[in-house]
């Protein structure tokens, strides 16, 4: 999870929508209706297709890769923990009572987040894999059976 986190951090491309007509846009040639809080073709005024669009809770979405939204210093402070946990050093000399406070508060903020992503990556595969076995099933009854 970690590396994927650092190889999506490298993209810096601007947001893109597309407009039926008139094609692709990044972000800030769009016009923007604060009325309808919706983002439009500047030539026709049209609807727009985001290239990337993630919406993260009721009138909130992201056009661009989540990571960018990271500041690059919590960025760092999760490499730090993501790279003690991986090799089991603690990252100031001394031991466990040496360590500064800062680095248990960004550690448990981390560890939390991580473990919630993997409970839903985990939840997505049993998902993915019940409705494959569904899927199977359902071929395995509509095929004749064979008589022996």
């Amino acid at each position: 999870m970690e590396k994927g986190l650092d190889r999506s951090r490298q993209c810096q491309e601007e947001p893109q929508a597309a407009c039926e007509q008139h094609g692709w846009f990044i972000h800030t040639e769009l016009a923007f209706d604060e009325e309808k809080g919706m983002y439009s073709c500047p030539n026709c005024g049209g609807q727009v297709r985001w290239k990337f669009a993630l919406p993260l809770w009721k009138n909130y979405t992201v056009f661009s890769c989540p990571v960018q939204q990271i500041d690059p210093e919590a960025m760092f402070i999760m490499r730090i923990v993501f790279w003690s946990e991986e090799i089991g050093i603690l990252p100031f000399a001394g031991g466990l009572l040496d360590q500064p406070n800062i680095y248990f508060e960004a550690r448990n903020i981390v560890m939390s987040e991580k473990a919630i992503v993997m409970d839903e990556m985990r939840e997505n595969a049993e998902k993915k894999s019940k409705a494959s076995h569904q899927q199977h099933d359902i071929a395995n009854q509509r095929r004749p059976r064979q008589r022996g």
